[in-house]
């Protein structure tokens, strides 16, 4: 009898210290699943990142950082793509991602590079947080390279996307349906200096489409996916706006983006704007407001904060604009390391120009959704990197050089923005000058 009543309680015992140890241990996965999420919390929060897991973005990152770090340390042959920079800081990264897709499918590695005559580098404002792509200014230099002035024959070290690759087929046509590793296989160096967007054309092309899919990629999402993958704010940056990023890093928050545009593509402004702040009445602007208003009606929920962000060309209508709408409006004006401007080209100081669109761009990317100036190449790259679904509404211009003409504002009084009037992903292809 002795034996048999202290067995129950030893089980009793060994019962006990399990539960405890399995308890510890699940307390502690806990802590760490939570310490974990925190970091990558702090990182999309402190950033503006977004994810890039291959739910997101697919599974090819691993394979190409690894090729990507040969070519770049030598241990394998030298292949590259360079992107050069062209026109605006927009457009130079619609390029810079169909040139990375380029770069992905034909196993080069992707490099970044400004004209020689231009005293500017992508690293004043971004890292390469997954590669490294500096050099490129060295690989333009060491291939002797010139920024062409009109059209320019293809060679060995220099693709020029306005001729074509043979110089028959339109370079359009070769992303859409070419096989791009068959063209220029034998060249170290291909240089890209000008083109309009080709990504989407990629998901179309016969040779690829498979390939992409099966990497992962889909078109609505590709182009955030390569932004986010190339770049990053370095620490100028987010100096400069560290109060931008703290206030768009709040994902409890209904956050649109509002860009306006008010000068035309050729830089011919539709108002004198030295006399803007006489010329110009916030109303004149009013359908990206009332757009904002409409999605603001139409995604809000009980108890949710909204949070306007404005972007534009003109200082004196972010001044407006933030006298009208108060606190509900967040804009940044321009001040002491801050400048206007989304291209060196031109600006007084290319450093603070340059530090200003690279944060001012990629803030709008933080936001939900996005009111755009459908001229304009800026607003999409920020809504694109966003990668949200249904998130982009355009308002098109229809005459650019005539302030006072009322056919200027075209379909902006009728344009409505509710939950079906979005942007779709063919019309942004389409239109402007593609992605």
């Amino acid at each position: 009898m002795a034996r048999m009543s202290w067995r129950p309680a030893v089980s009793w015992v060994l019962l006990y210290v399990v539960l405890l140890v399995c308890a510890r241990v699940v307390s502690c996965s806990e802590r760490s699943m939570r310490g974990s999420l925190q970091q990558r919390t702090l990182r999309h929060s402190r950033h503006g990142q977004h994810d890039l897991s291959v739910n997101h973005c697919g599974n090819w990152q691993e394979r190409y950082k690894a090729l990507h770090a040969s070519i770049k340390s030598g241990t394998a042959a030298p292949r590259y793509a360079v992107s050069v920079h062209h026109a605006g800081l927009a457009d130079s990264l619609v390029k810079a991602v169909w040139v990375s897709f380029y770069a992905l499918l034909t196993d080069r590695a992707f490099l970044l590079g400004f004209p020689p005559t231009q005293d500017a580098h992508y690293e004043w404002a971004y890292e390469g947080p997954y590669v490294n792509w500096t050099d490129g200014d060295d690989i333009l230099a060491r291939v002797n390279y010139t920024m062409p002035t009109g059209q320019q024959d293809f060679g060995i070290y220099l693709f020029n996307d306005l001729i074509s690759w043979d110089s028959q087929d339109t370079d359009a046509k070769m992303f859409a349906d070419g096989d791009l590793a068959s063209k220029a296989e034998q060249a170290e160096t291909v240089v890209f200096w000008k083109g309009s967007g080709k990504s989407f054309a990629l998901f179309d092309n016969p040779h690829y489409k498979k390939r992409l899919l099966a990497m992962g990629l889909r078109p609505d999402t590709a182009v955030g996916c390569a932004l986010n993958f190339l770049f990053e704010p370095n620490s100028a940056v987010k100096a400069v706006f560290e109060r931008e990023f703290t206030l768009l890093s709040q994902p409890e928050v209904l956050r649109i983006g509002i860009q306006i545009r008010t000068s035309s593509y050729s830089d011919a402004a539709f108002f004198d704007k030295e006399k803007a702040a006489e010329q110009l009445h916030v109303s004149f602007w009013d359908p990206w407001f009332l757009c904002a208003q409409q999605i603001e009606d139409n995604n809000v929920v009980a108890n949710r904060q909204v949070l306007w962000y404005l972007l534009s060309d003109s200082q004196p209508l972010r001044e407006f604009a933030k006298e009208k709408f108060g606190d509900k409006l967040f804009v940044t004006i321009p001040g002491e390391g801050m400048a206007l401007g989304h291209s060196t080209w031109g600006a007084d100081d290319p450093y603070q120009a340059f530090i200003s669109a690279a944060g001012e761009n990629w803030l709008f990317g933080m936001t939900d959704y996005q009111v755009v100036t459908g001229a304009s190449y800026f607003g999409k790259v920020g809504a694109l990197r966003s990668m949200g679904w249904h998130n982009l509404y355009s308002l098109w211009v229809q005459e650019m050089d005539s302030v006072s003409s009322v056919a200027r504002l075209g379909n902006l009084q009728s344009r409505q923005c509710d939950k079906h009037e979005y942007e779709h992903l063919e019309d942004v292809s389409a239109r402007w000058f593609g992605i």
